[in-house]
């Protein structure tokens, strides 16, 4: 079926969207409604290789970008780190620089827990998905909130080196 659009919208409204299901590899698949200026609606189900993963990068740097700084090393009483953010940062910051068996020597080294599943996250990459899942996964342990910054510090700034992971819990 083709559809031949006569006029143009000049602007668009995004005004739902819905998860259709998962591509193959488990990444959601949705479809995005918009209302243009003359009431004419539109759906666009982005594909998996280029516009949805671009479509997440963007949506995670923009929140990312619009968040206050977040600062680890203070933990009083009144202050509740958000850890949605401080994971999704550090997947955008380090994705690139790590490889998927590295965070997980990592963590696996520095953690005295496994994994969690469901965590609701969508990140582009597997190696970003991994640095969100551990970091959420430190934010639901039952363990203290200055044990958990600390463990996240850890974690992230053993990210950060660039030797060998085994080197990085040692140098720490």
């Amino acid at each position: 079926m083709k559809i031949r659009v006569i006029k143009k919208a000049k602007g668009l409204l995004l005004t739902d969207y819905r998860r259709l299901g998962t591509f193959g590899d488990g990444r959601p698949k949705f479809a995005l409604y918009f209302k243009s200026n003359s009431g004419m609606d539109y759906v666009w189900t982005p594909n998996l290789q280029g516009e949805t993963l671009r479509l997440f990068q963007l949506i995670s740097q923009v929140k990312a970008i619009n968040q206050p700084p977040i600062e680890l090393e203070q933990t009083s009483t009144k202050h509740v780190t958000d850890y949605v953010s401080l994971a999704i940062r550090a997947a955008n910051d380090f994705h690139q620089k790590t490889s998927f068996a590295h965070v997980n020597e990592v963590a696996k080294g520095l953690f005295k827990f496994d994994i969690g599943s469901n965590l609701r996250g969508t990140m582009p990459d597997i190696v970003s998905q991994e640095i969100y899942d551990w970091v959420i996964t430190l934010s639901e342990q039952p363990i203290d909130e200055e044990e958990k910054l600390r463990l996240a510090k850890k974690f992230i700034a053993s990210l950060a080196l660039a030797s060998s992971p085994v080197e990085n819990l040692v140098a720490l």
